[in-house]
């Protein structure tokens, strides 16, 4: 079977540069991904906001369906912690195929992020 999460791209949308968001942004968080597959495969992914300190601060989990050879972005949005600071957000996604759903591959992506001041236009 192929690796399903091949091309998964976890990615924080916002109008600063560097994965850096102001105290007042909305936070997005895209999952890329591409269904190598030919039948349908299901996907969840619980998404977590984590302080400097280690302790998690806001949770998503959604469910995706997925058809055959379909290529999707989901979005998810998250709670602005609204104090300045480094976070990481750390996506598990568990994958099956619909047609075999007892084999469930599990993986975790990390991606950093901060928050910091707004800057007046």
């Amino acid at each position: 079977m192929e690796i399903l999460h091949k091309n998964l791209l976890l990615a924080i949308k916002s109008a600063l540069t560097g994965d850096t968001v102001s105290i007042d942004d909305e936070i997005t968080v895209s999952h890329n991904f591409a269904n190598k597959l030919s039948e349908p495969v299901t996907k969840t992914v619980k998404t977590e906001v984590i302080d400097s300190s280690n302790d998690k601060i806001a949770e998503n989990t959604q469910t995706v369906e997925y058809a055959g050879l379909e290529v999707k972005t989901v979005d998810v949005t998250i709670d602005n912690p609204k104090k300045y600071g480094i976070y990481r957000v750390v996506a598990t996604e568990e994958t099956y195929s619909n047609s075999a759903p007892e084999h469930v591959t599990t993986h975790v992506h990390e991606q950093e992020f901060s928050v910091s001041m707004k800057v007046k236009d």
